[in-house]
C-alpha cells in the first residue's frame, strides 16, 4: 500500500523532489507481481499518475467516488473502498458492500481525523486482499483506539485538569496538516500546538512545518528544541527558523514560545491550558513528555 506522497526527507538518500520521492515509494508497488494486490490512494495525484506502471491488480481508496480513477476502475469491474454517506463501503464492479460508519471508528473522531479515515480504508483494503472476511476487518477498526497500549505515542488521548490533550508523532508538513485539520474540527475553547523539527531537513521544509501549524483556529504555538535530533544544526537554529516563519505568517509574538526541551514544552503547554482547551503535543523524544502527561492526566477522551 502507498497512501500518499508529501514533503519529507527531501535531500536525503538522493531524493531531491516530490517526483523522485513518488517514484521511490512506488518501488514497493512495482515489486508486487501479478498475483498480488496494490492499494493506492486515488486522491493523491502523484499516485494516480504512476498507477499505469503497476502490474498487479489495484484496489483504490478514496474519500468519495468522484475520483475519475475510482469511477473508471469500478466500471471496468475493479475494486475500490471509499466513503459514501459517512460510511466506508467496498465496491467490486457493480457489487456494493457497506462496511461500517465513520462514527464507529474511534481513531476517526467522528470524521474529524480524515487521515485516519484514509488509514481505515487502506487497512480494510489490505485485509480483503489478504483474504480476510468482512467481520474481523470491521471488528479491528472498531476496536483500535488511541491508547498507549494500542499505539504508543500516536493519537494518544488524555484529559488533564479539564483540557483535552492529543499526543502524536506527526513530524512533517503533510502529517502536521492532517493533525491540525483534525484539531480545528474538534470542539475547543482555545487550541495550542507543540512543534519541533530535526536539523537534517532543509530550511524550506522546516518553514513548511510552521506553515502547516499556523492556521485559523490555532491560538498558541510552542516551538521546542529537539536536542537529540540537531543533526548538524546549532542549538536554537531550528526553533528560530520556525518562529521566524510563524511571525511572517502573522502570528503575534505573544502566541509564540520557544523552549529548550520537549519536556519543558509539555509542561509549558499544560501551564497555559484551561478547562475546555485542546492541546496538540507533537512529540519526537516521546519517553519523558508522554510519561509526564500520563502521570498528571487521565487516559481516554470523553467525547
Amino acid at each position: 500500500m502507498v497512501t500518499n506522497v508529501g514533503h519529507d526527507h527531501l535531500g536525503e538518500f538522493g531524493v531531491a523532489d516530490l517526483d523522485e520521492l513518488a517514484d521511490t515509494k512506488m518501488l514497493v508497488a512495482r515489486a508486487v507481481g501479478a498475483d498480488g494486490t496494490v492499494v493506492l490512494n486515488a486522491d493523491d495525484e502523484a499516485l494516480v499518475a504512476r498507477a499505469r506502471r503497476v502490474v498487479a491488480p489495484i484496489t483504490w481508496i478514496a474519500y468519495g467516488r468522484s475520483s475519475p480513477a475510482v469511477r473508471e476502475h469500478v466500471e471496468a469491474g475493479g475494486e475500490a473502498l471509499y466513503v459514501r454517506d459517512r460510511n466506508l463501503v467496498r465496491c467490486r464492479g457493480s457489487k456494493l458492500e457497506e462496511l461500517l460508519a465513520i462514527d464507529e471508528i474511534p481513531l476517526a473522531h467522528r470524521g474529524a481525523a480524515r487521515h485516519n479515515v484514509y488509514n481505515a480504508l487502506g487497512a480494510a483494503a489490505l485485509g480483503f486482499a489478504l483474504g480476510l472476511d468482512r467481520e474481523p476487518i470491521t471488528r479491528a477498526l472498531r476496536d483500535m483506539r488511541g491508547t498507549v497500549d494500542d499505539n504508543l505515542g500516536r493519537g494518544n488521548l488524555f484529559v488533564v485538569d479539564g483540557a483535552r490533550v492529543f499526543v502524536d508523532f506527526a513530524h512533517n508538513p503533510p502529517g502536521l496538516e492532517a493533525v491540525i485539520h483534525m484539531a480545528t474540527r474538534l470542539p475547543a475553547r482555545r487550541r495550542l500546538v507543540v512543534i519541533g523539527q530535526a536539523g537534517d531537513r532543509d530550511d524550506e521544509s522546516i518553514r513548511g512545518l510552521a506553515r502547516a501549524a499556523w492556521r485559523p483556529g490555532i491560538d498558541h504555538v510552542i516551538v521546542k528544541e529537539t536536542s537529540k535530533y540537531l543533526r548538524g544544526r546549532e542549538p536554537g537554529e531550528v526553533p528560530a527558523l520556525i518562529a521566524d516563519e510563524l511571525r511572517r505568517l502573522g502570528a503575534p509574538d505573544e502566541a509564540i514560545e520557544i523552549t529548550a526541551s520537549e519536556l519543558e514544552a509539555v509542561k509549558r503547554a499544560l501551564d497555559w491550558s484551561r478547562p475546555g482547551d485542546l492541546l496538540v503535543l507533537l512529540l519526537q523524544e516521546r519517553a519523558e513528555g508522554l510519561a509526564y502527561v500520563r502521570e498528571v492526566g487521565t487516559e481516554g477522551w470523553d467525547e
